[in-house]
């Protein structure tokens, strides 16, 4: 399975490819000084949040892949028992056959003595 982090990695290599290739636009060519300062903060806010976001994504993806080792570990074990338990019931369902073989051959046995002894 491809670990999230490395899709996460690729992802973030081909965007940046894809952002450096642009001509740069100067979206603040003829604003007011004041209004330049309230665009810059706009987008230092967002950038934060974004980042934020991104941290939390992150914690989240963390957390989330630590729960799944812990389940695939949990997953390997029960499998481990359950294929455990199905080698004790073949064996047992084996030992159950090969009883039911003798106790059939003992009756007969007992049986055939008992014709012997009282006849028909």
């Amino acid at each position: 399975m491809i670990d999230l982090q490395d899709i996460i990695t690729t992802k973030r290599e081909l965007l940046s490819r894809e952002t450096y290739s642009r001509n740069p636009i100067n979206y603040s060519a003829g604003m007011a000084e004041d209004q330049k300062e309230r665009y810059i903060q706009y987008f230092a806010e967002q950038n934060q949040d974004l980042r934020l976001t991104s941290d939390a994504m992150k914690l989240v993806l963390e957390d989330f892949m630590a729960q799944m080792k812990d389940l695939k570990a949990q997953v390997s074990s029960m499998e481990s028992k359950h294929a455990d338990l199905e080698n004790r019931l073949s064996e047992e369902h084996k030992l159950r056959k090969s009883a039911e073989r003798k106790i059939k051959s003992l009756q007969e046995r007992l049986d055939y003595a008992h014709q012997e002894r009282f006849g028909d």
